[in-house]
């Protein structure tokens, strides 16, 4: 018995995908800035070995998990694939992309800058938050336990935003074939059924939705919190003085609408209910 999980080849190149951004972002800025890490692994520190474990490992992770939430949407809600038939339309194509997934390039950006700015000040050992090896140890352990918490985050929330999208669409459904059925069929059972499938998909949604109802943006709020683990992982403060920035950045990025799509998905152009601040509780 063959396995279609197994068989499911846009499953893997979004896995190949994830553990390319990983790389990326992270293990390529630590590496290239460390003198001879391409020759001997060993002269990178235990923290910056674990940190590029765990990059890889919640790239790869949540990269698979995105690509099998969405290929549960309805068909109404996907993109239809182009196919290219010259070198016009190939370009074409790339420019779309591009453009598509410019919030995505922008936050990869970040990431490397900030990991490399991080890596750059432990090198030279200026901005220190621990001067000693025993505060030293504290703080990148706390590093390390920050962006843990940032990965699960960017997890659950990459799938919690599809997860809404699907169910706002389904629900959407159920009402308009209920109708139809209704004045057909008879108002009572018709009526009745969607009455109570519309019950069930709100329950549904508010007991999975609780850990994710705080900020409208949880992807971003990921980022952040991941910006700083990497930066207390390498012990710099100075890293840290970039997330203002960032925000103010999020903030103006967020003001057009078809900005905000590209972060929101298709939960933002279904009109999945908003929530109070949308990156920083109590900021923005």
């Amino acid at each position: 018995m063959k396995l279609v999980f197994f068989d499911d080849a846009k499953y893997w190149r979004s896995i190949l995908g994830g553990l390319v951004c990983a790389a990326v972002t992270v293990a390529l800025p630590i590496i290239s800035m460390t003198r001879g890490a391409l020759h001997n692994i060993n002269v990178l520190s235990w923290d910056e070995r674990i940190l590029i474990n765990l990059a890889v490992v919640f790239g790869a992770i949540t990269a698979g998990a995105a690509h099998k939430t969405a290929s549960h949407f309805p068909s109404r809600i996907k993109e239809n694939a182009a196919k290219v038939g010259s070198l016009k339309e190939l370009l074409v194509l790339l420019q779309t992309t591009v453009s598509h997934h410019r919030a995505f390039l922008l936050l990869q950006s970040t990431v490397f800058l900030n990991t490399a700015a991080a890596v750059l000040c432990k090198r030279i050992s200026i901005t220190k938050i621990g001067t000693t090896s025993e505060a030293e140890l504290v703080v990148s352990t706390l590093g390390l336990i920050v962006f843990a918490c940032g990965g699960v985050l960017l997890g659950l929330s990459v799938i919690y935003k599809p997860l809404n999208a699907n169910e706002k669409v389904v629900e959407a459904t159920l009402s308009h074939s209920g109708n139809g059925s209704g004045n057909g069929n008879g108002n009572g059972n018709g009526n009745g059924k969607v009455h109570h499938d519309d019950t069930v998909l709100k329950e549904n949604r508010t007991a999975r939705s609780k850990a994710l109802t705080l900020v409208q943006y949880p992807d971003l709020s990921a980022w952040l919190v991941i910006i700083s683990g990497i930066a207390l992982v390498e012990n710099a403060w100075m890293p840290l003085l970039s997330l203002p920035g960032i925000v103010v950045a999020m903030k103006w990025y967020l003001n057009g609408r078809a900005a905000a799509s590209q972060f929101a998905g298709d939960g933002e152009q279904l009109d999945i209910s908003k929530t109070r601040w949308k990156v920083v509780p109590f900021i923005y």
